[in-house]
């Protein structure tokens, strides 16, 4: 039986002066019904309005998509890499409940599907978080769902990066110079680290001699919860407003540009249709501008040229590169 693919979704959504904010996970083998059922129901138990739907739907579809293009990736690339170690950072409140954390973990494990959820209720358990987010806190399931999002949702964005810098090492080499032979330098294999990355790689290793790592790493991996007050807790959720306020309204400028720009390209594309439709006369707006000359000076079944018809009925017509032919003399 195949592992559940579980996308990290995050709204952060604006409609109508009403807000939606929130974070869980997805089943990427769900069908795109199923997505809108769930719109449907989400925004009816939030008691929003109807206008929220498609919002809701066009961005849990987009966020689907992409975790399925770079699942692609990731399933092409663990055949050459089977292991990939990275820094996972972990910062999150909830409530008066502040988590400070960064972990090892390999992006590219499919050992079980519920790693990061059994990662974060083993730390819940440790540190006895179901204690620290009693009062002013949203209980320590909460709490675990919190973390694990996290983890699932920056071990997707390291695999976007990953790509993002294979795409562009790509491109530059692709852009490089031909040596003195004419021949490019034959491009370093996508697969093998360079020496910076192997040494980055081996930092994130426990140490030959044991599992603990040295002394003056431990502080950078040790796990930070403190409680805040209330009000220091509502100070933090203003700021966290208006970020996403700014956040969204360069998303929505970024979309209008997009819009614009769209519309200039086909204005352009469209004038210089226009354009070169004239420049070629009459027979390129016809759309015989591959006819040979031969072709147009030669009779047709009717006996008249296709030239000679085209003439003949613009000096009739007045209408200079009118561009239309006129019936055919069958008399």
């Amino acid at each position: 039986m195949a592992m559940e693919l579980l996308v990290p979704i995050r709204f952060d959504l604006e409609v109508d002066g009403k807000f939606l904010k929130d974070a869980f996970c997805w089943n990427a083998s769900e069908s795109d019904d199923r997505v809108e059922e769930f719109a449907v129901g989400l925004c009816k138990d939030a008691s929003l309005p109807s206008t929220f739907i498609p919002v809701v739907v066009d961005s849990m579809r987009r966020q689907i998509n992409e975790f399925r293009v770079v699942e692609e990736k990731a399933k092409a690339r663990m055949v050459h890499e089977p292991e990939r170690l990275e820094l996972i950072k972990i910062k999150l409140r909830s409530g008066t409940t502040s988590i400070e954390d960064q972990i090892v973990w390999d992006i590219f494990s499919r050992v079980s599907n519920d790693d990061p959820e059994r990662f974060a209720k083993g730390l819940c358990e440790d540190l006895a978080l179901d204690k620290a987010s009693g009062e002013g806190g949203l209980g320590v399931a909460h709490l675990e769902s919190l973390i694990a999002h996290k983890v699932r949702e920056e071990v997707f964005n390291k695999k976007k990066e990953l790509f993002h810098s294979i795409r562009d090492s790509s491109d530059s080499r692709r852009g490089g110079k031909k040596s003195s032979s004419g021949y490019g330098k034959a491009p370093a294999s996508p697969y093998k680290l360079s020496q910076q990355q192997a040494r980055e790689q081996q930092k994130l290793l426990v140490s030959r001699n044991g599992i603990e790592r040295p002394a003056q790493d431990q502080g950078d991996f040790e796990t930070r919860v403190s409680q805040i007050s209330e009000e220091e807790a509502a100070r933090l959720d203003k700021e966290d407003e208006e970020r996403a306020v700014a956040v969204r309204q360069q998303e929505v400028a970024k979309k209008i540009e997009e819009i614009q720009q769209s519309k200039r390209g086909k204005q352009k594309q469209q004038q210089q249709m226009l354009a070169n439709a004239v420049a070629g006369g009459p027979y390129k707006m016809l759309g015989m501008s591959q006819m040979g000359a031969a072709d147009l000076r030669s009779p047709s079944p009717f006996g008249t040229s296709l030239a000679g018809q085209l003439a003949a009925h613009n000096a009739h017509s007045g209408a200079v590169g009118a561009g239309v032919l006129p019936p055919p003399n069958i008399s």
